[in-house]
């Protein structure tokens, strides 16, 4: 039997068929030519993957910050539930208490509220949150 590999000048191959359909080198040579479109395959794949990760990754972070804030709001209702946030983030009569609840120091404390705030209405509503 002889092999079945087509040369590039449209011949057929002469040698002996050992493995299959083909001789020795023409076997390595589609062998090759098989591993080369299943490690393509594997790339798209791994490139697929590697996008649904990277969305995963952004929705995660997103969550996070909508719950980093939600507890937050509840932390400062159990300081006072009776005062408004704006308010309550800027009293100095409960200083040590907010520095606890939002790790940063007194002064910086408005900012990082406004800065979750923004963020949380902007990721819960999107389209709304910019004519605020």
């Amino acid at each position: 039997m002889t092999c079945k590999f087509i040369t590039k000048k449209d011949t057929q191959c002469t040698r002996e068929a050992k493995k299959g359909d083909y001789c020795t080198q023409h076997h390595n040579i589609i062998q090759i030519k098989m591993y080369k479109k299943e490690l393509s395959i594997i790339h798209k794949k791994n490139r697929i993957l590697s996008e649904e990760n990277k969305e995963l990754q952004k929705y995660k972070h997103q969550i996070n910050t909508i719950n980093e804030f939600d507890l937050i709001k509840q932390q400062l209702i159990q300081i006072n539930p009776y005062m408004k946030f704006k308010y309550l983030i800027v009293d100095r009569r409960y200083q040590s208490r907010l520095e606890e609840v939002f790790n940063v120091p007194f002064d910086q404390i408005e900012k990082k509220y406004r800065k979750l705030l923004y963020e949380r209405n902007d990721l819960c509503h999107p389209y709304t949150s910019r004519y605020w």
